[in-house]
């Protein structure tokens, strides 16, 4: 009975620490869905479809990076298996980077997006991000397929001075909790601070 449960107990933790060799029958892209895996922006954790980016005017666009994420499993027959395309908002191409073979990440600057040194007001906008995928299917058969994703570009004016990391700020002039007990904080201006990790309560809605 011993050696049955060591038994399952190593085939149940083998079976589960791979990844599928099925073929998915359905396409993001197809329906419309975006799913490009990106990060950065001061975002540490990756996301889908879309990356918010908020900028200060002036700031060095070369200290700033959008990440994108790809499998780095990936076999195909060239050197790299991911390219990535982004996109000015008016449908301009502005760059082609390409994921080399066993990594898992490219971290691209905003100076190498933008083309400039710093950041002005006219780099607002939404950047279209597509990627190009080559992979070997279970049959060894080399297949692509496609993901696509959107950055919203955000610059705000040098003189301005954001409150949402700024919780303690005197100039917050209404403050209250949400049902999920997140404090919210507002200035007559609208500048905010949202509380990024709540923690949970016991008992009914009540606010400040």
């Amino acid at each position: 009975m011993q050696f049955l449960s060591v038994f399952l107990l190593l085939f149940l933790g083998c079976s589960c620490s791979h990844s599928s060799k099925i073929l998915d029958p359905q396409s993001a892209i197809q329906a419309n869905d975006l799913t490009a895996i990106m990060s950065g922006c001061g975002q540490q954790l990756a996301g889908s479809g879309y990356l918010v980016c908020r900028e200060a005017e002036a700031q060095s666009t070369r200290n700033e990076f959008i990440i994108v994420h790809t499998p780095p499993q990936l076999d195909c027959s060239g050197d790299a298996c991911t390219f990535v395309r982004v996109f000015f908002a008016d449908g301009r191409p502005t760059l082609e980077k390409a994921i080399p073979k066993g990594e898992a990440l490219i971290k691209i600057p905003w100076y190498e997006i933008v083309n400039k040194e710093a950041f002005d007001i006219s780099d607002r906008g939404t950047y279209s991000v597509s990627i190009r995928t080559h992979y070997k299917g279970p049959d060894g058969i080399e297949r692509v397929t496609f993901s696509e994703g959107r950055i919203l570009m955000f610059v705000v004016r040098k003189e301005y001075t954001s409150l949402i990391e700024n919780e303690d700020d005197e100039a917050f002039y209404w403050i209250w909790k949400t049902e999920l007990n997140q404090t919210l904080k507002v200035t007559t201006g609208y500048r905010v601070y949202l509380e990024s990790n709540p923690k949970p309560r016991n008992g009914s809605y009540a606010q400040w």
